[in-house]
């Protein structure tokens, strides 16, 4: 990983936890599907666009980010569909030498129009934000909810390389958690 990646996400994740949280999980699932199969852009980049595709939410309103999607007055609306061209513009300024498929992921990851590896990028956001914590979300989205905003996003085959992806980690988990507890 760049050094500058680290730079920038942790002045974002030391104005905004929440965002530093939200950036890992999704690096973390979009790397896990960039190395499954193949997405035409380095498992590295994945990883260092999902870490940083939301730093202008750091120039948002405080209030923006915990209110709820009914809410919205036109500005925020505004606001909020400018931030991934405007994470990109952070990133190339303060990261002139940045690798072109980071940028153009980080600017196309609310909207891939076709492109696999931003449209991977997309569902994996959309999974980790609807199963987030969330200040205006009083409980977890249903699981049919949550498969209509991935597929908003992208073609029910990417949809299903990231769920693919989602199960095999928690069955991991769950075997690793059983041999810990054999252990014992």
């Amino acid at each position: 990983m760049f050094p500058q990646v680290n730079t920038l996400f942790s002045e974002m994740e030391g104005k905004r936890p929440e965002l530093g949280r939200h950036g890992l999980a999704v690096a973390h699932l979009s790397y896990e599907v960039a190395t499954t199969v193949r997405v035409d852009v380095g498992s590295w980049e994945m990883e260092a666009a999902a870490m940083l595709h939301d730093n202008a939410k750091i120039l948002w309103p405080a209030d923006l980010s915990y209110k709820d999607r009914r809410d919205l007055s036109q500005r925020d609306r505004e606001i909020i569909s400018s931030h991934p061209e405007m994470g990109r513009r952070i990133v190339a300024v303060r990261w002139p030498q940045c690798p072109v498929n980071i940028l153009r992921l980080i600017e196309s990851h609310h909207d891939p129009r076709g492109w696999f590896p931003a449209q991977v990028l997309a569902v994996c956001y959309v999974w980790v934000a609807c199963h987030e914590d969330r200040i205006y979300r009083r409980k977890a989205m249903p699981e049919k909810d949550v498969l209509q905003e991935m597929l908003r996003v992208a073609p029910a085959k990417v949809v299903n390389l990231v769920l693919n992806t989602v199960r095999h980690e928690a069955m991991c988990e769950a075997t690793i958690g059983e041999h810990h507890a054999i252990s014992f």
